[in-house]
């Protein structure tokens, strides 16, 4: 369930605890009545701050690791009912009334429509919270996707779908996975790290070198199968850009880093909000980037590079840099030069550590994998693998 953190600080000591989303009206009326004080704007991270004597009221928004858990299956919820009804929405929308921020799973402002995908068990109060924030908002339409509903929910009081996300398609995809002729060489020597849908990293625990009894697909691919077996997704795959001295220990930040890394470029929209659509979501991506893309590959090829170009699974696309031998990796000094020349055309430009360095502790999304936010491949041309289920609740 969304959960929220509450903290109250008077005369300098504080109280913490944990409210539901689903109670939000509520805790807010009580605050009001029972401190004194004045609402003021939140600050970043914030919902609602509140302003009394000798101290502060705050409400946070979901966590960082909240939001990673439930971001891809807004996502993949958000691709289904556009599917089912060719609408496009746009994803995490926030809305500030009276000093609250509101937040809805998906919008669509010319039809009005708003659409909240639940984690849990549609039960009739939270049924009731998302109606609330329907009427507040002044939408006309409510669509409220879920995965399991309680016995109470009467069938035709409000729009409710089954959403059941497709893992099937997820795990035979992965049984046949092979890496890339032009990457798997360089596994061995690399940390490999793992999004799981719980919003929860996991590192593999052995190398990806090629030994007598396995090659790196099978150790890559039982690790996979062992994740599945105990009901853990696997959400987004990456690997370390630089080479590794032991890339087991990178999980704890000890792999220790060596100079040398993958000439990959990074090259997002700089609109984060890409509506989504199952139809054109790639294809706005690539029509925004278009121009961009044009310039980088133009600057590489006349250094004498050639390029592979693979699209990153959400926004945008990688940029393989090849050397006239198809080699794809670098001194750290070569690609800092061209990532300098470049600038803020690509995201590298940002991929700095503390002492303003490269960052050797980058990773970057696994080739041929699939992002599960999206369900699209990490490939040159993008295919959808999952095939949701999605219908209308009491059909």
């Amino acid at each position: 369930m969304p959960i929220l953190k509450l903290v109250i600080i008077l005369k300098g000591v504080s109280l913490t605890m944990n409210i539901e989303e689903r109670d939000l009206d509520d805790v807010l009326t009580y605050i009001n009545r029972t401190y004194e004080g004045k609402n003021m704007d939140p600050l970043s991270g914030e919902l609602f701050r509140r302003k009394i004597k000798d101290g502060v009221i705050v409400i946070y928004k979901k966590n960082r690791h909240e939001r990673t858990r439930s971001e891809w299956l807004e996502y993949r919820g958000l691709f289904a009912v556009s599917k089912l009804l060719d609408m496009g929405f746009l994803h995490s929308v926030v809305f500030n009334i009276n000093g609250i921020q509101r937040e809805i799973d998906g919008v669509n402002f010319g039809e009005k429509t708003m659409v909240e995908v639940h984690w849990g068990v549609l039960d009739e109060s939270w049924l009731k919270y998302y109606l609330k924030k329907k009427k507040i908002l002044g939408f006309k339409r409510c669509i409220i996707l879920a995965r399991e509903t309680s016995p109470d929910i009467p069938k035709n009081h409000a729009e409710i779908y089954i959403f059941r996300p497709d893992q099937d398609s997820i795990e035979r995809y992965y049984s046949q996975y092979s890496f890339p002729a032009w990457i798997v060489d360089h596994l061995a020597k690399r940390h490999i790290r793992i999004l799981t849908h719980k919003g929860q990293w996991v590192g593999l625990r052995r190398r990806l070198s090629k030994t007598p009894k396995y090659s790196p697909e099978e150790k890559f691919r039982i690790e996979i199968r062992g994740l599945l077996k105990r009901g853990i997704y696997p959400i987004k795959l990456y690997y370390s850009i630089a080479r590794m001295v032991n890339p087991i220990a990178e999980y704890y930040g000890r792999g220790h880093p060596l100079p040398y890394v993958i000439g990959v470029l990074d090259v997002d929209v700089s609109d984060k909000n890409v509506p989504i659509h199952y139809k054109y979501y790639v294809e706005m991506i690539k029509k925004n980037l278009e121009e961009k893309i044009r310039h980088i590959k133009m600057y590489l090829e006349s250094l004498g590079y050639n390029t592979r170009i693979l699209f990153s699974g959400k926004k945008g696309y990688h940029i393989y840099i090849c050397d006239p031998s198809d080699g794809i990796e670098f001194r750290v000094e070569e690609i800092e030069e061209i990532i300098s020349a470049l600038g803020r055309l690509v995201d590298n430009y940002n991929f700095r550590d503390k002492t303003g360095r490269y960052d050797l502790h980058r990773i970057v999304k696994m080739p041929y994998t699939i992002d599960q936010t999206t369900g699209l491949t990490v490939t040159e041309k993008p295919r959808r693998v999952p095939n949701d289920a999605i219908y209308r609740y009491g059909e």
